[in-house]
């Protein structure tokens, strides 16, 4: 993040992170001036290869606003681009004269949101917030599947085995009916899995597990 020009607020003040890809200087101008007036901070693109060249899904939260059409390409390949890199950032396209067909594409791909052109500032505003809070629900996800992931590795083989019966419903005598061992030693095991994740209750770390 430090080696690229970002434009707009102070670190203390900025809302998110804006990447623009628009060839159209005068379009390009107003929507960064205008995200910059919120305190986004943006980083603003006339052609797609050099912003390849230098985006980073490492700062948060951040969206693409993208032109579907652009010089020697489309949206469409600046996208599929951005997944073969494994970059993954929430994308608004913007077009005036894409077809059904593109906008339908775009969005099977998992575009946030496509806005026809001329774009008012509330729908630019309204799709950059959508995007920004898309970024954010996906970080924030990602991080309790890794949290999840370091603690599953504390368990033991027998606890990952109660766990994941538990996880499908079932009681401890049926687990220790399928296990071989006795309802205490399940609950002696549920009790070990509660204290590794640093949770009260069993109904707690689950419900953790589901937001993972």
């Amino acid at each position: 993040m430090n080696d690229l020009n970002w434009y707009g607020a102070d670190q203390a003040l900025v809302q998110g992170y804006v990447y623009v890809v628009e060839d159209d200087a005068s379009i390009r101008d107003s929507i960064k001036r205008t995200l910059i007036s919120l305190n986004y901070r943006v980083l603003a693109f006339s052609d797609p290869a050099k912003f390849l060249d230098v985006v980073t899904d490492k700062v948060s939260p951040c969206v693409l606003l993208l032109d579907m059409r652009l010089p020697n390409c489309t949206g469409l390949h600046v996208q599929a681009s951005l997944q073969e890199r494994g970059v993954d950032l929430p994308i608004v396209f913007m077009s005036g004269e894409s077809t059904v067909l593109q906008a339908v594409k775009a969005m099977e791909a998992g575009a946030t949101k496509f806005l026809v052109k001329p774009v008012t500032r509330a729908a630019l505003i309204d799709a950059v917030t959508q995007g920004l809070q898309q970024d954010l629900q996906r970080r924030q996800k990602q991080e309790a599947r890794q949290r999840v992931d370091k603690l599953m590795v504390r368990l033991t083989a027998r606890e990952r085995e109660v766990l994941s019966w538990v996880r499908k419903g079932l009681a401890n005598a049926e687990i220790a009916d399928i296990l071989g061992i006795s309802v205490a030693t399940v609950k002696q095991h549920k009790s070990s899995i509660m204290i590794k994740f640093d949770t009260k209750t069993f109904a707690e770390l689950l419900e953790s597990l589901q937001e993972a």
